[in-house]
C-alpha cells in the first residue's frame, strides 16, 4: 500500500482493478473558483490537486515517468496476459 505525505494530510491509499471511467480532470477555466491548475481524479474519492506555479511539475514528471513504465510493462490487449 502506498502512503502519501501531503503539507496537510498522510493516507494511505490501495486502489484495485481501477476503472478507466474513474479518471477525469477538472480545469480551472471550467470551473472559475478553482485556485489549482487541474483536478485530476484517479480513482473514486482520490483527488490530485495541481497547481501551474512550478511546485508540482517534479511530481507530475516522476507520475508521468512511473505510469509510462508500468505500462511497458502490461500487455495490450487482456487476451495478451
Amino acid at each position: 500500500m502506498a502512503h502519501i505525505d501531503t503539507h496537510t494530510h498522510r493516507l494511505d491509499v490501495s486502489v484495485s482493478l481501477p476503472r478507466p471511467e474513474d479518471v477525469s480532470v477538472t480545469w480551472r477555466e471550467d470551473v472559475p473558483d478553482q485556485e489549482s491548475l487541474a483536478l485530476l481524479d484517479v480513482a473514486p474519492g482520490l483527488t490530485l490537486h495541481l497547481h501551474d506555479d512550478g511546485r508540482d511539475t517534479a511530481y507530475v514528471d516522476e507520475l508521468i515517468s512511473a505510469l509510462t513504465r508500468v505500462r511497458e510493462r502490461m500487455p495490450d490487449t487482456p487476451e495478451d496476459a
